[in-house]
């Protein structure tokens, strides 16, 4: 029987790919399970991958916060621009049945961003936070987005990064994040404020509202909870998302980069309760 496994901080405190990877090999008549792995430091992870590295029915799986950098160090990226990223969230085996890594974080992201904002059209972006989920965020919008477009990205130091060498890409101090914001098309709320493990934080302040334009379109990656202190804030008329259909989408593509021999149509089509 194979299985994976989603590794992070605690996963097995509300993360969505096991529910949804273990519907998926039940659905497709695979012998097989994911299992969540909690590593509450960065050399618990690095153990704990190289151990199961090791087992051939280990299939692969996901990479959860806060290692999905150290994570595209241990496994190959498999193209260059999850190497560019520098951070994957996917660990499959590849060819000679070694680890190899993909970011199937941006490709969903992407996805579910195009539902409220054309990003064929010039766009002016706020992105706050840049760790795994924020760099690649970052580097695909970027690649899709025209060329008079700008991307400012704002984290709490100075990262360095290829993305911040590349044109219409800015960095932005966390603490002048509110200067402009009444410019901004899109909002995207990429740090970890406001997740489970960080319910009581925001990275709005109550007066900032205000000053989003109305056309204004605001992304938050966070799924659990559902309802952030950061989109509880908006008004009505404002146009957002949480991160639930990335999330889903997300590991529907990261469970085929395991299973090779079913498409993402075969995957999708599997019906999921959550």
């Amino acid at each position: 029987m194979v299985y994976s496994a989603i590794f992070g901080f605690n996963p097995s405190k509300g993360a969505r790919s096991p529910i949804i990877w273990n519907q998926l090999y039940k659905g497709l008549g695979i012998e097989g399970h994911m299992i969540a792995v909690d590593c509450e430091t960065e050399e618990d992870f690095k153990d704990q991958f190289t151990k199961l590295s090791k087992d051939e029915e280990f299939q692969g799986g996901a990479i959860a916060a806060p290692y999905k950098e150290i994570a595209c160090q241990l496994a190959i990226p498999s193209e260059n621009i999850f190497r560019d990223i520098g951070a994957v969230n996917c660990i499959y085996r590849g060819e000679d049945n070694y680890l190899e890594s993909a970011n199937t974080d941006a490709v969903a992201a992407i996805n579910e961003i195009s539902k409220l904002v054309d990003i064929d059209q010039d766009i002016n972006v706020l992105l706050m936070g840049f760790g795994g989920t924020g760099k690649a965020v970052a580097s695909l919008l970027r690649a899709k987005l025209t060329i008079n477009s700008l991307i400012n990205i704002t984290c709490r130091s100075i990262p360095n990064h290829i993305l911040l060498r590349k044109d219409n890409v800015i960095y932005l101090p966390w603490e002048k994040r509110s200067d402009l914001i009444q410019s901004y098309d899109l909002i995207v709320n990429c740090s970890s404020m406001g997740d489970i493990n960080h319910l009581e934080l925001n990275p709005f302040e109550t007066g900032w509202y205000e000053k989003v334009k109305d056309s204004a379109a605001v992304y938050d990656v966070i799924y659990n909870p559902k309802e952030t202190l950061f989109l509880k804030g908006l008004g009505k008329n404002i146009n957002s998302l949480n991160g639930e259909g990335m999330n889903k989408l997300q590991a529907l593509i990261a469970f085929q980069y395991c299973n090779q021999k079913f498409s993402i149509n075969e995957i999708n089509a599997i019906p999921l309760e959550l």
